[in-house]
């Protein structure tokens, strides 16, 4: 019997996160180790790091990512955490919701 390993990681944080510490080049180097295709840098209420997941992105061409954030909603049943995916490359029109997160 074969162990198969997962193709996609879509929810990572690096030090750009308040909850982790983690390098973004050690998920890279990790996700190739493991045949990992595609990864999601999921860092909390910020899409700062997207810059660095770029240029990372050309260091590893084998491994696609896809823009991501998490973000605290407030739900009826009270705060949950939501994962996006998919920004724009131009965050201008989002980027008001972001910055209400730190303040």
């Amino acid at each position: 019997m074969s162990n198969p390993t997962a193709q996609y990681d879509l929810h990572l944080h690096t030090y750009w996160s308040y909850d982790a510490t983690a390098q973004l080049e050690n998920h890279f180097k990790r996700a190739v180790a493991l045949g990992v295709g595609c990864l999601a840098i999921t860092d909390h209420h910020i899409l700062d790091s997207l810059p660095d997941v770029v240029a990372m992105s050309a260091d590893y061409p084998q491994i696609r990512t896809i823009p991501s954030a998490e973000l605290t909603v407030t739900t009826s049943i009270g705060a949950v955490d939501l994962l996006c995916y998919g920004f724009p490359d131009d965050i201008g029109p989002i980027q008001p919701v972001l910055d209400a997160y730190h303040r």
